[in-house]
């Protein structure tokens, strides 16, 4: 049984904010500076490489 007295929490919290079009990589500092210094982007392979043309 594990000690529940050692057990570090760990929060899990994401905007409920999708955004989508042509435009959205260019203006992604806009809807991320609110988020922090340092958001955390995740996307699979594809979206990444459409990223990477796109930049």
């Amino acid at each position: 049984m594990p000690n529940v007295d050692k057990i570090t929490e760990k929060v899990f919290q994401s905007p409920s904010k999708y955004i989508q079009g042509p435009s959205a990589i260019k203006n992604a500092a806009r809807y991320l500076s609110p988020l922090g210094q340092r958001p955390l982007v995740v996307v699979d392979d594809i979206v990444y490489e459409i990223g990477a043309c796109l930049c």
